[in-house]
């Protein structure tokens, strides 16, 4: 455990074995090197006191030489009461004991930090926290109630109690605005200390101005800055300030301390040529232009390091109403008034592209916006770098909940949330349009992937089209994305989505209102729907144009499979599909083999005929490069062998099929397959024989 100190955080499992054994020497001076590594030269003084006094009670003896040494150490190496203005915090500090280290280590190695996140995330906390545990003089200048940027320096000066007071609000001539900073610059030249400006996005020209100033004529000063954006000067680091993640969360890390003036990256499209579809990629390094968040100053173009990432998932925010704070500034008194002050900071397009993005629930790469939103990379690098989007290492941007739930209400506010919707689900339909046939081929895992990462926008904007009563965008998603949520085991939602789409009143097409009864159907086997209501759908889907004639193939296969059920005659029912066997379609005449080689067993039909027609069909399957139809086949014709006794081909039916898992999502949807089609088939129950699989 001694070589985790200053590497994990072992104080909390120290402290219970020192709890447990207290007269224990040696723990108690691990426990104290661990809390002065972290930073907490106090608290380790206080165990040592405490080791001292139970040592003396219970054995009557002085703490050993050892931890008499340790004792004397932290005597000597703790600072001097610090000189400054730094305000007493009347509760506990939390969760942040990375962000301490980190931005302690960027302190004591540059001159100039700034502390980036969205408002009400804590950046004032964490500098007044890092700011106690600096030695020497550590000021603060609270820099929002400031309006004028000609008044930054004096609001320092007041701060540092150079001038009996700040002219706030003055109404008298002032001196040249470069007078008051040359004398603030004269007064510090010789000085050492660390200067926190507090709240300067709403000055950062003027708040950049000062920093450079005064940097350069004051060798001993050292900043630290909280903003919503960097200021954008040569030697600036950046700390990414985000929200604390939830316990256990599985956060994403990057790197810290992002320094300007790096050689520019710009995210690059990689793009399917066969699809046009394209999603932002790694970086192409340097020359191409500045990164898509490239920073827009006022003086200039400044680019930064494209790992300037969260580090962390971002987590809901604990409103701020919820314990109000009387001493604060107004913007802070709630959480709606912190977000408001980001909005009113802005200028008129980057508020459109905040209200636009917000319709992605499940966040969005660069062309996504591009096509939704009518934005530009530089504008979307504005945002990001007003901590109001965070770029993700997927490449995709995402926006905090609180900040997603304020754009909304704007953008209700301007009229534009029925374009958006639609704006946003054309986007999506013609991904999923583009991926529907593609799921029954060789790249059927590359389009689930793609259709994955839409997940929650696919499923918001169908939401929103139930809920719009827009029947015909509705059916259209659930037309397109049902046979992703079979194969993805979202059966329950998409059946659920489908039923309330297929219920809507108005007007769609014919074949989209045909699969999405299809699709209820299929997706409702598994419980989300009643028997009665799956037959329902299912013969509302043969009314709407599921038959032969029918262009989708999940619509040809229809009414074949129900003629199988429905037909007293089980041969003639079995002769009926028997023409899907010829199809053109070589995925569906895959599906149809595998399919009644399976009802064959489960009617009780020759086991030899159901082994062959499960081969050809394995056999379609693998010249498409299906895995999911390859998966299933594999499963149940290792079953059937095995049933005839061939173990060997049995078992190595199931190893091939379980490599084919492993890639695939075919192991649970097989499953679940084949308990559906048991289910199905017990509509006519009398005639019903489970055997085989």
């Amino acid at each position: 455990m001694a070589g985790q100190i200053g590497q994990h955080d072992v104080v909390p499992e120290l402290e219970g074995l020192v709890a447990s054994h207290p007269l224990d020497e040696p723990l108690a001076a691990l426990l104290m090197r661990a809390l002065r590594a972290q930073g907490k030269p106090g608290r380790a003084l206080e165990v040592f006191e405490a080791t001292r006094a139970r040592l003396a009670d219970q054995l009557g003896i002085d703490p050993s030489a050892e931890l008499a040494e340790l004792h004397l150490e932290l005597l000597r190496a703790v600072p001097p009461p610090a000189r400054g203005n730094l305000p007493a915090e009347v509760s506990s500090f939390v969760g942040r004991e990375r962000d301490v280290r980190e931005v302690r280590a960027l302190i004591a190695n540059h001159r100039l930090v700034t502390l980036l996140g969205p408002g009400g995330n804590g950046k004032t906390r964490l500098s007044v926290e890092v700011g106690a545990l600096v030695p020497g003089e550590v000021w603060r200048v609270e820099l929002a109630p400031v309006t004028d940027p000609a008044e930054v320096p004096q609001a320092v000066q007041t701060a540092l109690r150079l001038r009996g007071q700040v002219l706030i609000g003055r109404t008298t001539a002032m001196p040249a605005p470069s007078e008051p900073l040359h004398r603030l610059a004269e007064a510090l030249a010789g000085r050492e200390m660390l200067l926190i400006l507090d709240n300067c996005e709403h000055l950062i020209g003027a708040a950049a101005e000062l920093a450079d100033v005064l940097l350069r004529a004051a060798p001993g000063l050292r900043l630290l800055t909280t903003s919503r954006e960097p200021l954008g000067i040569p030697g600036e680091r950046l700390h990414a300030v985000e929200p604390l993640a939830l316990p256990g969360g599985c956060g994403f890390r990057v790197g810290v301390g992002i320094s300007f003036g790096t050689p520019t990256a710009r995210p690059r499209r990689q793009c399917d040529p066969d699809r046009g579809h394209g999603r932002a990629g790694g970086p192409d390094l340097p020359g191409a232009g500045r990164h898509a968040a490239g920073h827009r100053a006022g003086r200039g173009q400044v680019a930064y390091a494209p790992d300037r990432r969260a580090r962390r998932p971002p987590g809901r925010p604990v409103p701020p109403a919820q314990r109000r704070q009387p001493d604060g500034s107004p913007r802070h008194q709630t959480l709606r008034a912190v977000v408001g002050w980001s909005w009113d900071l802005l200028g008129e397009d980057e508020r459109r592209l905040w209200r636009r993005f917000a319709m992605f629930s499940g966040g969005a790469d660069v062309t996504a916006v591009e096509q939704v939103c009518d934005a530009d990379l530089d504008l979307l690098g504005a945002l990001v770098d007003k901590s109001l989007l965070v770029l993700a290492p997927d490449g995709r941007y995402r926006m905090l909940e609180t900040i997603r739930e304020y754009g909304l209400e704007r953008l209700a506010e301007a009229g534009e949330a029925e374009s958006q919707r639609m704006a946003l689900a054309g986007w999506l339909l013609a991904l999923a349009a583009d991926a529907e046939p593609e799921l029954r081929g060789a790249d059927q895992l590359v389009w689930l992937r793609r259709l994955s990462v839409e997940h929650d926008n696919l499923h918001a904007a169908t939401r929103a089209a139930i809920d719009a009563g827009d029947k015909a965008t509705a059916t259209a998603f659930v037309a397109r994305l049902g046979w992703y949520w079979w194969l993805r085991a979202h059966r329950m939602e998409g059946a659920v989505l489908a039923a309330e789409a297929a219920g809507l009143p108005g007007d769609t097409g014919r074949e989209d209102l045909a699969l999405t009864h299809t699709f209820a159907a299929i997706n409702g086997l598994e419980g989300a729907l009643s028997m009665a209501v799956v037959q329902e759908h299912l013969r509302l889907a043969e009314v709407n144009g599921a038959g032969p004639d029918a262009a989708h193939p999940a619509l040809r296969l229809l009414q074949p499979l129900a003629a199988i059920f429905d037909n007293p005659d089980m041969e003639a029912g079995f002769r009926a599909v028997e023409p899907l066997f010829e199809d053109p379609d070589l995925w569906l005449r895959s599906a149809a083999k595998m399919i009644v080689a399976h009802l064959r067993l489960n009617f009780g039909q020759s086991g030899v005929v159901a082994i062959a027609e499960m081969r050809e069909a394995l056999a379609g399957f693998r010249e498409l490069g299906e895995r999911w139809g390859i998966g299933f086949t594999l499963s149940a014709l290792g079953d059937m062998v095995a049933g005839g006794g061939d173990f060997v081909e049995g078992s190595g039916c199931s190893g091939r099929r379980s490599r084919w898992s492993a890639r695939s999502a075919s192991g649970r949807t097989c499953r679940s397959w084949r308990r559906s089609w048991r289910i199905s088939s017990t509509w006519p129950a009398s005639r019903t024989r489970h055997g085989g699989c």
